[in-house]
């Protein structure tokens, strides 16, 4: 005991924590990766192997948290955000306790987003964060393709698609869409179109348009006039090329035994379908019902799944609107709802305008897509890790408003 100790304090706090994010951002990818790797060479009793990664996530929480707190501590202009964020935690927290008390993942989700959170409003160096996020991405690409491709893990679901790779997946795709932009390599060039397609094979339709989203950004933002000309002219033909062989790459995606979904919507143009299209029109109907006050969160499911004629609370757990702004009306009505978006529309835009540092640009547009407008797609804020790490990242800039703007 004495020797982990020592050894323990040997370890810069910098250290720590930089092993914490790592860790922490590639969790799901490293229990893809790990627990397959052990199961093809044995079984363990009492899935020891998940428990064991479970202890090295917690073992690095506890010695980091300290530091991570003292930071949050010295971001004195933050506290009041990270007093409104674990009130809203809380206040998840009890509804989906006492209405949906048999779904514990979903408690575990809001735990993991508090960590989140934690992590983007502790954040120092944005240049080793960003490092850190590009071995997180080729970390996330090897699992997903190992999970497919070699473990042959029965990956799709009913629906014959794979929303969770998919989301996985767009990390890599945004991080090496990127790269690109700043040098191109084979490499590079390679990881990000075999995510692309992978993406596209995989059948969800939220990750290909975060990352279509995110290419638009990203050029936009950061490009020159002509570079932009460029970039649509050239985006415009390659779309042309990809539409016109979705014959091709659909029998390449038949032949891999991956998910055919994107070219049925893609043919018939059904992005949004009707089921979700209702889901906002009755959000919408019980927030004028409910303007200034709202209904609470997950409240909203039951009533939402009670206008569509179902009474079983473990149904109505995916009954919501499928849209952030129109899901946070309705849980807290009007008012509320205006200082939510104020305070994230603003700081977006003053995160975007800025001039310097350019890595804290890019760190934040990758999570504008990934934890914020994947929210107008699918999932819900509330277990959305992402998100919180979002306003994490927004928090800290708040925080910081005043070194930044000089």
């Amino acid at each position: 005991m004495n020797t982990l100790k020592q050894f323990i304090k040997t370890i810069t706090d910098s250290d720590k924590t930089t092993f914490l994010y790592f860790f922490t951002l590639a969790f799901n990818s490293i229990v893809a990766l790990f627990i397959p790797l052990i199961r093809m060479l044995f079984i363990l009793p009492f899935k020891l192997d998940t428990i064991f990664i479970f202890i090295i996530f917690s073992f690095l929480w506890i010695i980091s948290l300290k530091h991570i707190l003292n930071r949050l501590i010295k971001n004195s202009s933050s506290k009041i955000i990270l007093f409104f964020i674990f009130l809203n935690l809380f206040s998840s927290f009890i509804n989906n306790f006492t209405i949906f008390n048999s779904n514990l993942n979903i408690l575990f989700n809001i735990f993991i987003s508090i960590l989140f959170f934690f992590i983007g409003m502790s954040i120092v160096d944005y240049t080793v964060f960003y490092k850190l996020i590009g071995w997180v991405a080729i970390l996330s690409f090897f699992s997903i393709i190992l999970n497919i491709f070699v473990f042959k893990s029965d990956f799709l679901n009913s629906a014959n698609y794979n929303q969770d790779y998919g989301y996985i997946l767009v990390l890599t795709s945004i991080v090496y869409f990127d790269k690109l932009n700043y040098k191109v390599t084979f490499f590079n060039l390679i990881i990000f179109t075999l995510s692309f397609f992978l993406i596209v094979f995989l059948g969800a339709r939220g990750p290909l348009l975060i990352l279509l989203v995110y290419i638009i950004l990203r050029v936009v933002i950061f490009s020159s006039r002509i570079r932009i000309f460029i970039f649509f002219w050239s985006f415009f033909i390659l779309s042309l090329i990809f539409y016109f062989n979705l014959d091709f790459l659909e029998e390449i995606s038949i032949s891999l035994n991956l998910s055919t979904r994107i070219f049925y919507v893609i043919r018939n143009f059904t992005f949004f379908n009707e089921e979700r299209i209702r889901l906002i029109e009755i959000s919408i109907e019980l927030f004028l019902k409910n303007f200034f006050f709202g209904v609470g969160p997950f409240v909203d499911r039951i009533l939402v799944a009670n206008e569509l004629g179902i009474t079983s609370v473990d149904i109505a757990l995916g009954y919501y609107s499928h849209n952030f702004f129109i899901e946070i009306l309705l849980q807290y009505g009007f008012f509320v709802s205006i200082i939510i978006f104020g305070f994230i529309i603003i700081l977006t835009f003053r995160i975007l305008l800025l001039k310097k540092p350019i890595v804290l640009k890019k760190v934040f547009l990758y999570f504008l897509c990934i934890g914020f407008l994947s929210l107008f797609f699918s999932s819900s804020y509330i277990e959305s890790k992402f998100f919180y790490l979002f306003i994490g990242l927004l928090s800290n800039f708040y925080g910081n408003n005043l070194k930044y703007a000089s």
